[in-house]
């Protein structure tokens, strides 16, 4: 991905090179930084779709919590399930709480989990969720 933008930033300064002052440098930097800010979210949807896998594979008893962030996001997934889908919210639990056991660490609240890029949005997670259950 890197490559990528890299190739495409070096498109663009080249097309400015012709132009002379601040403009075009800083014309550069904005468009590094608006493919910076893709890649970014191209990178976070990658995650986020590897955490729904996660979460599907432990529902079926799959896949076990490896991370304080995964756990932190199968416990969350839990909350979000429990009236829609108990057993499958149950299960969640269940992955959680065995690496809160063997791994003395606290939950991530789902405000954390955000601020740390692990999911993109609660409600968008929980429904992407819902809908692959």
């Amino acid at each position: 991905m890197s490559y990528v933008n890299d190739l495409l930033v070096a498109r663009s300064a080249a097309r400015l090179e012709k132009r002379v002052g601040d403009d075009a440098l800083l014309e550069v930097h904005r468009k590094q930084a608006f493919l910076t800010q893709s890649g970014e979210l191209l990178r976070s949807r990658v995650l986020e779709k590897a955490l729904l896998d996660r979460c599907v594979a432990a529902v079926h008893g799959a896949a076990e919590a490896l991370t304080l962030e995964e756990a932190s996001v199968f416990s969350f997934a839990s909350a979000a399930l429990r009236s829609s889908a108990p057993s499958s919210a149950q299960r969640l639990a269940d992955a959680a709480a065995m690496f809160f056991s063997a791994h003395h660490g606290a939950c991530l609240t789902g405000a954390q989990l955000v601020d740390r890029g692990v999911l993109l949005g609660l409600p968008r997670f929980r429904d992407a969720l819902s809908r692959r259950l």
